[in-house]
């Protein structure tokens, strides 16, 4: 007969506590009481003392207030894993929000390079073109003319100087809308510590072996993103 198992620190022949000198994982408080416990195995009989009435309430007790702080205990752990669940859900849709309009940003600044380029080119060969008309009448055509095709071609680059300024307004804009954009996403790191100390505490709670597959994915993406932070720090201190 198996012998009874008591909670820790009680002997499993009398019910008396352990002392606090023999090893923890005793499963009686003295030899007497092992040899005991031996004996009675091999007649058959059962091992432990019989339990008084109040060592059997004073049992029931403890295993009752061991019972309600493992259900506290479970609830809490519930209660954080919800909390974590939330939390990372919210970095992720940071993340892509501020990833879309870093994109978005950057497509629109660089279409309105392309264009203020486009223009500058234009204006350049508009004057390059206004001096040579200019040289050309001096030279062939009489002083009425010369005046007129002078006064066109300033008015052709006031106005080509009015679209130029008003692009470049819009550039500035858009510049504005894309420094925005990147001081959010500076405030990342501070999202990302957070995000590293919550799997930290979820690694030790599971000793690095957790029970669910949506835990086992939370870890695997954390180690994943540790070794890049790493990798990442070596390449910076090779530089």
């Amino acid at each position: 007969m198996e012998p009874t198992v008591l909670p820790v620190g009680i002997c499993s022949k009398c019910h008396g506590r352990l002392p606090e000198a023999r090893d923890k994982r005793s499963l009686y408080c003295s030899d007497s009481c092992k040899e005991t416990a031996m004996k009675r195995r091999r007649r058959g009989q059962p091992v432990a003392d019989p339990v008084s009435a109040e060592t059997a309430l004073s049992l029931s007790k403890r295993v009752g207030e061991l019972e309600e702080k493992v259900r506290q205990a479970s609830v809490l752990m519930y209660r954080a894993r919800d909390s974590r669940d939330s939390y990372r859900a919210k970095v992720r849709a940071a993340e892509a929000s501020v990833a879309t309009e870093r994109r978005r940003a950057g497509a629109v600044v660089a279409e309105q390079a392309g264009k203020t380029s486009a223009m500058r080119d234009q204006l350049v060969d508009l004057r390059r073109r206004l001096a040579e008309a200019e040289r050309v009448a001096r030279d062939r055509v009489p002083a009425a003319a010369d005046e007129g095709v002078v006064a066109g071609l300033r008015s052709r680059l006031a106005d080509g100087n009015t679209a130029y300024a008003k692009l470049m307004a819009v550039h500035e804009q858009l510049r504005s809308s894309f420094d925005q954009v990147s001081a959010q996403a500076r405030g990342l790191p501070a999202v990302h510590r957070a995000w590293d100390l919550l799997c930290q505490k979820l690694y030790q709670s599971t000793k690095g072996k957790p029970a669910t597959e949506a835990e086992q994915r939370i870890l695997s993406q954390w180690v994943s993103w540790r070794n890049q932070q790493q990798q990442a720090k070596a390449k910076a201190g090779q530089k």
